[in-house]
């Protein structure tokens, strides 16, 4: 069963491309007409005619067998009178081939062709592939290198820093980066823009511990005390009035008492 399908699958193989060869053998055993016959019409895509369209007749090779069509899809070729023909449309890569018989020397055959449903080739839009640069950096704190730690040199990558605290990666050119790294003193980071021009750049980060903070303790303030104002001692007149005043007053109690 296998070798009958392989048989009729060279078979046809073999016919498809024996069409071509028997038509430029029939155009060449053709005597050479004293007027050719044409093939015209209107090449149209999506129902609008379409200008720039290349339209020949495969093995012909007299005047007038390749037309591109113009002044609205209109085409006009040229091939041997009384035979069955093929034409062969092109359109951006795509292509449409159909059978036309012709008529007599001299006759003009219709043949309209509709583009709709063969698409054209899409052309690959080449990549276009950015210039890179090396950056070449360090971390430090304090003066010493930090190593082991990840530097995030934003959008393209991370790298690590090694033993002396320097890192490299490779960059394009000519785009924004933001470059940043954990140290003992926090985040430290840097935005650049990496040169367009040279083989590589330098990028460091460093970073300082902070000044320690003085506690300054205010000293306790002693209250003042103030000196007790003196109580003035009463005169001496004043002293004599007030036992006059008590002398009397104790005779007058003693006058009531003796009179009861």
């Amino acid at each position: 069963m296998c070798s009958k399908y392989k048989l009729i699958i060279i078979t046809l193989f073999i016919f498809i491309l024996t069409i071509p060869c028997a038509q430029a053998f029939q155009m060449a055993q053709a005597p050479i007409p004293s007027d050719w016959a044409y093939v015209s019409g209107i090449v149209t895509y999506n129902g609008k005619p379409q200008d720039g369209v290349l339209v020949t007749v495969p093995g012909g090779t007299m005047e007038g067998s390749s037309f591109t069509t113009r002044d609205g899809g209109y085409y006009k070729v040229s091939a041997y009178p009384g035979l069955v023909v093929s034409i062969k449309v092109s359109y951006k890569g795509a292509s449409m081939t159909r059978s036309v018989e012709t008529g007599g020397e001299g006759s003009n055959t219709t043949y309209n062709f509709d583009l709709t449903g063969v698409e054209p080739s899409v052309s690959a839009t080449p990549v276009t592939v950015p210039e890179t640069i090396v950056l070449v950096g360090s971390v430090k704190h304090d003066g010493s290198p930090v190593q082991g730690v990840f530097v995030n040199i934003s959008p393209v990558t991370r790298v690590k820093t090694d033993m002396s605290g320097q890192f490299m990666a490779t960059v394009p050119s000519g785009v924004n980066l933001t470059i940043s790294a954990e140290t003992p003193a926090g985040l430290v980071s840097k935005n650049v823009t990496s040169p367009v021009e040279g083989t590589s750049f330098a990028v460091d980060l460093i970073s300082t511990s902070p000044e320690p903070t003085v506690t300054v303790t205010p000293t306790p303030i002693a209250p003042t005390s103030l000196p007790a104002t003196p109580t003035a001692a009463p005169a001496g007149g004043e002293v004599l009035l007030i036992l006059s005043v008590i002398s009397l007053l104790a005779a007058a109690c003693l006058f009531r008492h003796g009179k009861n």
